[in-house]
C-alpha cells in the first residue's frame, strides 16, 4: 500500500529536480515563458531531444512531508505536442487531490466537512475510497479505472513513503525512500472531473484526482521490500521504454502494460530502496515538517541490539576503601614521653567549660534565627512555584485546546482514511451498482 508520503521540495525547485533525477541532463532548463521550461537532452553523439516542463498550471503549492489521501500533491504527465512547437516531449505538472473521484461522479450530497466547501465530504468518501489502484484490478478490467486507464497515466514524484509494520501490541512507522535520487516517480492514474464545479482545483477548469498504482511484494523480488509489507507502490524507472510506454498519451491502454510498465518482480526502480524506522508522529496528518523523516534512533538502537551477541556478565571485585585514614609517621607517638607530650598540648587547645557553653548558645540562636529565615524563604518559594505552576497549566492547555481544534480539523478530512490504512481489502474497493451505470453510459456515449 501506499498511503502516506513526502515532497517537501518548493514548486520552483521542480524543474532541477525533474532535470537530475529523471531525465538525468547537464543541461538546465530555461525559462521561455512564465512557468515553462524547455531544455535539450542529448542521446548519444548525434541524436538529441527537446523537453517542456510546464509548471504554470500550479498557482498555490505547500511542500509536505506527510501527504496523506485527501491532500493535494504534485502529478506530473505527458501531452500530445504539435510538429510546429519543436519539442519532443511535453511534461504537465499539476497540484492534484490524492484519492480518485471518477470522470463521470457526479455532485450529490452538498454537505461540507468540518474546514472544507461545498460536496467536500463527499468527494473525500471517493478519494478515501479510491487512493491506491491495484495491479491486479487493471488486470481485471474494473469499471471505476477504465476511463483513467486508457490514456490518463501519470506519475507522482515523492522523497519517499510510509509504511507500518505491525506487532501484536503495536505498529511501528518506517520511511522508505531512495539512496541514490532525490526523488523517485510512482505510476498513477488521473482523472479530470468537470462535474464538481463548485470544487475545481486547477485554475478553474477541473477537479484534479490521483491514484497510486500498486503491486505485490515478495520475497523472491530481486530488490526485496516484503519484510515490510506484502503490498508496494510501484516505481517508475526514468528514461526507460517503461517510462515512456506509461506516460504517452497517444498509445492506449494494452494489458501488456501489466508485465512491463508495472512489472515488480525485477523492476530496476526499487535498486537503491531502502526503509528505517521513525518517530511516531508521522501518524497524525497535521505534524507536516521535515522531522517526521529523520531516523529514530532509538528504534534503530534497539533493532541492531537484537542481533548483537550478548556479553557476560563479569563480577566486579569490590573496591578498596581509600577513604580510611592511615597514620603517617610523623603522627604516630615513638615513646611514652612523646604520648604525654601531646596528651597535654591536647588539653591545653581545648577550651574551658563556660567559654563552650557560651558559644554553644550564640550557636544555638543563629541556628534559631537561620531556620526561622528558611522557614520564610520556603513558604516564598512554594508560593512562587504554585503561581508558575498555575500559569504553566493554563498556558498548557490553552496550547493543548489549540492543537486538539487543528487535529480535529485535519482528522476531520481523513475521517475514512484511517480505516483504509488499516484495512487492505479497502485498498481497492469494488464498484458501486451506480458508479458502473454511470461508467456505461459514459463509455455509450463516446462510442457513438
Amino acid at each position: 500500500m501506499c498511503g502516506r508520503f513526502a515532497l517537501g521540495f518548493n514548486i520552483e525547485d521542480m524543474p532541477q529536480q525533474f532535470n537530475e533525477t529523471a531525465l538525468n541532463n547537464n543541461s538546465p532548463f530555461n525559462e521561455v515563458s512564465n512557468g515553462v521550461y524547455e531544455t535539450t537532452v542529448e542521446e548519444g553523439s548525434e541524436n538529441s531531444i527537446n523537453v517542456q516542463f510546464d509548471i504554470s498550471r500550479v498557482n498555490e503549492w505547500r511542500p509536505s512531508y506527510n501527504i496523506a489521501p485527501t491532500n493535494t500533491a504534485l502529478m506530473i504527465y505527458m501531452v500530445r505536442t504539435d510538429p510546429g512547437e519543436g519539442v519532443d516531449y511535453k511534461y504537465i505538472v499539476e497540484p492534484s487531490k490524492f484519492g480518485m473521484v471518477p470522470i463521470w461522479a457526479k455532485p450529490k450530497d452538498p454537505t461540507p466537512s468540518a474546514n472544507g466547501g461545498k460536496y467536500s465530504r463527499e468527494l473525500q468518501r471517493h478519494q478515501s475510497k479510491y487512493f491506491n489502484c491495484r495491479k491486479e484490478s487493471l488486470a481485471q478490467h474494473q469499471a471505476i479505472w477504465n476511463s483513467s486507464r486508457k490514456n490518463k497515466r501519470c506519475v507522482i514524484p515523492i522523497q519517499g513513503y510510509f509504511e507500518w509494520i505491525k506487532s501484536k501490541t503495536d505498529k511501528k512507522p518506517y520511511y522508505v525512500h531512495s539512496k541514490s535520487s532525490s526523488i523517485v516517480y510512482l505510476a498513477g492514474l488521473y482523472a479530470h472531473n468537470l462535474n464538481y464545479t463548485e470544487n475545481r482545483n486547477v485554475n478553474g477548469e477541473y477537479l484534479s484526482t490521483f491514484t497510486i498504482c500498486t503491486g505485490p511484494a515478495n520475497h523472491s523480488d530481486e530488490y526485496d521490500i516484503s519484510w515490510l509489507h506484502s503490498r508496494k507502490p510501484i516505481f517508475l524507472k526514468p528514461g526507460t521504454k517503461d517510462w515512456y510506454d506509461w506516460l504517452n498519451p497517444d498509445h492506449d491502454w494494452d494489458d501488456k502494460l501489466l508485465d512491463t510498465s508495472l512489472e515488480v518482480a525485477h523492476n530496476q526502480a526499487y535498486k537503491d530502496i531502502e526503509g528505517y524506522p521513525v518517530s511516531n508522529d508521522v501518524g497524525k496528518p497535521a505534524n507536516k515538517g521535515e522531522n517526521i523523516i529523520k531516523p529514530n534512533k532509538a528504534a534503530q538502537k534497539s533493532i541492531s541490539s537484537f542481533f548483537s551477541p550478548v556479553k557476560k556478565r563479569v563480577k566486579d571485585e569490590k573496591p578498596e576503601r581509600d577513604n580510611k585514614r592511615v597514620k603517617t609517621e610523623d603522627e604516630r607517638p615513638h615513646t611514652r614521653k612523646d604520648a604525654e607530650v601531646k596528651e597535654e598540648e591536647k588539653q591545653d587547645s581545648k577550651p574551658s567549660q563556660g567559654t563552650r557553653a557560651k558559644k554553644e548558645s550564640i550557636e544555638e540562636e543563629n541556628g534559631d534565627v537561620k531556620k526561622e529565615d528558611e522557614d520564610t524563604e520556603d513558604k516564598d518559594d512554594t508560593k512562587v512555584k504554585k503561581e508558575n505552576s498555575k500559569n504553566d497549566e493554563r498556558v498548557k492547555k490553552e496550547h493543548e485546546d489549540n492543537e486538539e481544534v487543528e487535529e480535529k480539523d485535519e482528522n476531520e478530512n481523513n475521517e475514512e482514511v484511517e480505516d483504509n490504512e488499516e484495512n487492505e481489502e479497502n485498498e481497492d474497493p469494488e464498484p458501486t451498482k451506480d458508479e458502473i451505470e454511470d461508467d456505461n453510459k459514459k463509455t455509450n456515449q463516446k462510442k457513438r
